[in-house]
């Protein structure tokens, strides 16, 4: 008599949990998001066989105009597939809604990696790491599905759980990343210091930055405007860590200056992350390694959106896992801070702060700039803006 097959407990429970992660996601598939016209005209310009990044630029410059297309054209190359692969199959599918495949296929490519790397391993592990994932902070505290943040986080995570081998590979992951988001770029030193072979690495990103720039090389000034340097004159953006902190303290003396010196933390932010990184990695603190290397980068920056705290939490629950395995009390402690912390953040996060003449207000419901100054000035000489506007920081305004 032949023997039932037995039934495989902990794939079910992981297939499960994948499939409610999925079934969440498809749920916000008809949203839009902010940015969904902007990316919609760059796509009809891209197509049409304009430069979006000359809309790009000049919107930059003129307020009346809706900020154009400002990132490495990666994205714009697989909205555009999207688009004619709707048309030669007759699909009259929105674009909000298949936009949305290869965010999910990214996420799917995330829990791909935890599987591959840890389930025969540690499968305990890698089921905590899909189920934060899949269940993270942001899509539970938002209840929305509009960022396309997961593609770069999904080859920023490939090109480092393999460093030191299949280094012109790994450098090809890197440098997509970097092409949807260039968030990865904070980590790019440590990388490569990481990497087997230093020059590999190199060719595979140059390789990567070169074909999907060539389109448009024929006016390079033009495309470093639209990609590069309109970021230069960025201040405070969406609910940076010190401004949060400034805003609700400042009558406590707590007050970080950062609208007025947003420039020197971005500059800040991003050097010394790149120093601590390199730093470590000499010291070979190699269990924590990447994950003190952000810090710089996550106190400091004077530009946090919503989607932003969801970067390097791959990283951050992996480098959780290297330091605390051994105590697994400890590491499922910490786990529940992060998410807890995270989850409050991101569920009181109704506005941002906008810097706007002598006043930073805090913009209800959306955050979109207004160009009212403070009134005069109280006895701590702190401004204060009209009622309905919010309230002013005291470092908007010269004492």
């Amino acid at each position: 008599m032949k023997k039932r097959p037995e039934i495989n407990v902990r794939l079910i429970i992981f297939l499960i949990i994948i499939l409610l992660g999925v079934i969440l996601r498809i749920t916000y598939f008809n949203e839009e998001g902010g940015d969904h016209l902007t990316y919609k005209t760059a796509v009809t310009q891209f197509l049409s066989g304009e430069n979006p990044y000359e809309y790009t630029v000049q919107s930059f410059k003129d307020p009346k105009l809706k900020n154009g297309y400002a990132y490495f054209p990666a994205l714009l190359y697989v909205q555009s597939a999207f688009v004619k692969l709707n048309q030669a199959f007759n699909l009259d599918w929105p674009t909000k809604y298949m936009w949305k495949v290869p965010i999910l296929l990214a996420d799917l490519l995330i829990v791909a990696i935890f599987v591959k790397k840890y389930y025969k391993k540690d499968y305990y592990f890698a089921l905590t790491a899909t189920t934060f994932w899949m269940f993270n902070p942001h899509i539970i505290a938002r209840k929305e599905y509009v960022l396309y943040d997961p593609l770069a986080i999904a080859f920023l995570l490939l090109s480092m759980v393999n460093l030191g081998k299949r280094d012109f590979l790994n450098g090809i992951f890197f440098a997509l990343s970097i092409s949807f988001k260039s968030f990865g770029a904070v980590l790019f030193p440590l990388i490569l210091l990481k990497s087997g072979k230093k020059l590999h690495f190199l060719l595979g990103g140059m390789l990567v930055a070169l074909l999907i720039s060539l389109p448009f090389l024929y006016d390079l000034n033009t495309y470093l405007g639209g990609t590069v340097l309109v970021h230069a004159e960025r201040g405070v953006q969406g609910r940076p860590f010190l401004t949060f902190l400034s805003y609700f303290g400042y009558k406590y003396g707590i007050n970080f200056f950062q609208s007025t010196h947003s420039e020197v933390y971005r500059k800040l932010a991003i050097i010394l992350s790149w120093l601590s990184g390199v730093a470590l990695f000499y010291k070979k603190k190699n269990l924590t390694i990447f994950q003190l290397s952000l810090l710089p980068i996550a106190i400091l920056t004077p530009v946090l959106n919503r989607t932003h705290l969801l970067w390097f939490l791959p990283t951050i629950i992996i480098g959780l896992y290297d330091t605390l395995k051994n105590n697994r009390k400890y590491f499922h402690y910490a786990l529940c801070g992060l998410y807890i912390f995270l989850f409050a953040y991101l569920y009181t996060w109704n506005s941002g702060y906008l810097v706007r003449d002598c006043s930073m207000v805090s913009i209800e419901p959306s955050e979109k700039a207004l160009s009212e100054t403070c009134s005069p000035r109280d006895e701590f000489s702190f401004s204060h803006c009209p009622k309905e506007l919010g309230k002013c920081l005291p470092h908007c305004c010269v004492k």
